[in-house]
């Protein structure tokens, strides 16, 4: 567990660089203006100013980023905080699948060369009936343990595997609806107005679609 930590920390400046590069990104929807034209001359007439309006995102192109890749339907959008979060969360996912892989791997190797050894030991004592080698190798300690931790390395595998998907629909999701509430109109708005002898006047004012 401490070499796990250990690797991680080391691997968090990148997962941080990363994540700044998305935090960085500007939101879809905002209007940028061109640089203004230069001073008109007696001569000749000042062009035209030029505004660069970018499309805000669809609902849809937000939840197909982030589902390739996580939080960038967020980042998108503005919602950089949690495109950073989505990321990093799916890249920590997809350490802890490498990581687990490599162990099973390794594990998967000790069992093959712990049943090879107990083989070629049962062929020199002249057992070379299959059900008495079979019985032999259910027996031995060793090669029961190494099964036992091959099966939950396996098992972790899996549940990494499984929590990377769920992540990268639950980013999907959330960058699809971020995508709609962008053109959501604004909350209620509560205004307090002094009236005299000590009185407040209360309005409310809701937003309507545009």
């Amino acid at each position: 567990m401490r070499a796990y930590t250990a690797t991680l920390v080391r691997r968090a400046p990148v997962l941080a660089v990363f994540a700044l590069g998305i935090a960085l990104t500007p939101p879809a929807g905002l209007a940028q203006e061109a640089p203004g034209p230069l001073p008109a001359t007696s001569e000749e007439e000042s062009p035209p100013d030029s505004t660069v309006v970018f499309a805000p995102v669809s609902p849809g192109g937000a939840f197909l980023r982030s589902a390739l890749v996580p939080g960038w339907g967020q980042s998108t959008i503005g919602a950089h905080t949690r495109a950073s979060f989505y990321f990093t969360l799916e890249a920590t996912t997809v350490y802890g699948i490498l990581r687990t892989r490599k162990r099973l791997t390794e594990v998967a190797s000790r069992v093959e060369f712990r049943e090879k050894n107990l083989r070629e030991d049962l062929t020199a004592r002249g057992i070379t009936d299959f059900d008495e080698i079979q019985t032999a190798l259910d027996e031995d300690a060793t090669l029961s343990d190494l099964i036992e931790l091959e099966d939950s390395r396996r098992q972790q595998q899996e549940d990494w595997i499984a929590l990377g998907i769920f992540l990268l629909f639950l980013s999907g999701a959330d960058a699809f609806v971020s995508a709609h509430l962008q053109d959501f109109p604004a909350p209620i708005d509560m205004q307090a107005v002094p009236v005299g002898d000590g009185r407040v006047e209360l309005g409310f004012r809701v937003g309507v679609g545009r």
